[in-house]
Parts: structure tokens; C-alpha cells; sequence
């Protein structure tokens, strides 16, 4: 990738750019430039994770992003999760290991199979990127959080039918007829956590 090749990230560690983060957020007044408002979760996010993990759901974090301290900061006062991402090594190279929306797809079949070899429940997957839309499709349920016009415009544009949440019975069992993501090319959508 670019960033790896230009070595502009050589001898940044991933910890420090979370530390940073948090420091700059907290004073502001301490960055070196107009920092913008600092990574936070979207309102109602954390309220959802939280419950849905007291109500006994596995609870995992898929994402582009290559620092992973950050995304542990932002979620572990809400749940505990597993996370795949990218990574940053001290030389400033990012490790791919999950480059885009196949990486995704493959990830949440991988996910299914262990799910259905242990008789465990649906694998549900909340996105909010075009980049989410085939694990949004292969999920058993599949939710398009927010307001991205991209998600929305390319999923048209295949054919992928998006309901709103409001109109979904809210049962797993609704899954054979109403919920199935893929077998149905349906995707959920809501504009929000809340």
C-alpha cells in the first residue's frame, strides 16, 4: 500500500497514535494543528453492544482500520469483542490482513461455519460502508447503519434490497421468510445506534 512504500509511518507505533489521539482529544489546545473532534462512538452504539453482549452475544469488531489500540479504546469500556483489522509494525508498514470487502465476505463465512460446527446462533454483521455490503449480504442478518449515500447508491445499483429496521419483527425465527440476508439479497438499515 502507499502508505507502507512511502514510509512516511516508519517508527510510529500504534500505541503511541492511540495515545496521542486520546491526549489531543482531551486537550486540544496540546495539538499541533485544528484538531478535529476526536473518534468517539456513534450515539446509541455503545448502549446497543453492551446489551446485546448482557444478553449473551459473541460480540467482534471487523475493520480497515490499522490501529487496533485505538479501536480497543473506543469499545472496551462497552463489551468485550475479538478484533480483526489491519496493524502497523514499528517499520510503518500496514499489514493488510483485511484490505477491503472480500476480506470482510471471507471473514463472516469463516464465521458462519464455526458458528453452525458449535450450534450457535445467527452471525449478525452492523456496517456502514460500501465497503460492507458483501458481509452485510453473507451475514444471516445484515444491518446499514447511518446515512452513507455510497452504501446506499451501490447498493442499488446491485440489486440489494434495503428495509428499514421499523419494519422487521425483531425474531430470529422472522429469518426463514423475512431476515435472511444473503438468500434474499436484503440488507437492514437504520440511521442510527438509537
Amino acid at each position: 500500500n502507499k502508505a507502507s512504500a512511502s514510509g512516511c509511518l516508519a517508527g510510529i507505533r500504534a500505541d503511541d497514535v492511540a495515545g496521542t489521539l486520546a491526549k489531543w482529544s482531551s486537550e486540544p489546545e496540546h495539538a499541533p494543528f485544528k484538531w478535529p473532534p476526536p473518534p468517539q462512538l456513534r450515539l446509541g452504539c455503545a448502549q446497543t453492544l453492551a446489551l446485546a453482549q448482557a444478553n449473551g452475544c459473541k460480540m467482534g469488531v471487523l475493520s480497515v482500520n490499522w490501529c487496533p489500540p485505538m479501536i480497543r479504546a473506543l469499545l472496551t469500556p462497552s463489551c468485550d469483542f475479538t478484533l480483526w483489522s489491519n496493524s502497523l509494525d514499528e517499520d510503518g508498514r500496514v499489514s493488510l490482513s483485511v484490505g477491503g470487502a472480500a476480506e470482510k465476505r471471507a471473514t463472516i463465512r469463516r464465521l458462519q461455519e464455526a458458528a453452525a460446527s458449535a450450534g450457535e446462533g445467527p452471525v449478525v454483521y452492523v456496517g456502514d460502508s460500501s465497503t460492507d455490503l458483501t458481509a452485510l449480504l453473507e451475514a444471516d442478518i445484515g444491518f446499514l447503519i447511518g446515512e452513507s449515500s455510497s452504501a446506499r447508491r451501490v447498493a442499488r445499483r446491485y440489486g440489494v434490497v434495503l428495509r428499514p429496521l421499523s419494519c422487521w419483527g425483531g425474531s430470529a425465527d422472522d429469518n426463514d421468510d423475512q431476515v435472511g440476508s444473503a438468500a434474499l439479497g436484503v440488507v437492514w438499515e437504520a440511521q442510527s445506534w438509537a
